[in-house]
């Protein structure tokens, strides 16, 4: 019988250096953060583990993003050789533009309204990328 580590799923980061040091990749389910300075590459490294998610897994994507529309995400990730239109066209990649200063007076209000956004996306977006 199966242990519950071996029937643990990863997302392949596409960085064969940092997929050793995470066990396989980055953990289906699990919630990581990613930090840094500005201009330091966490955008784009989102959009390679959304981009791997997508290539490497049958699981969809859902990508929450304050910096781009979905047209400019698209054309963004195709220009860094991720291309994802397909995924967008099979509905396996959704792109959800999120526009976060109207709501500074009231904090609660976004997290109210993304978690109850989450709870009705399809099960099979197991990849979640805010």
């Amino acid at each position: 019988m199966a242990t519950e580590t071996q029937l643990k799923e990863y997302i392949p980061t596409g960085m064969g250096d940092l997929d050793n040091n995470l066990g396989k990749g980055v953990p289906v389910c699990s919630l990581c953060l990613v930090e840094g300075e500005s201009r330091t590459g966490k955008s784009v490294f989102s959009q390679q583990l959304a981009y791997s998610a997508l290539s490497a897994t049958a699981h969809s994507v859902a990508y929450y993003t304050s910096q781009h529309g979905v047209s400019g995400l698209v054309t963004q990730m195709a220009l860094l050789s991720m291309p994802v239109v397909d995924h967008f066209l099979l509905d396996r990649f959704r792109v959800y533009p999120s526009h976060l200063p109207k709501y500074f007076n009231n904090t609660r209000k976004p997290f109210i309204i993304l978690t109850d956004h989450l709870t009705r996306l399809p099960a099979r977006f197991k990849v979640v990328i805010i």
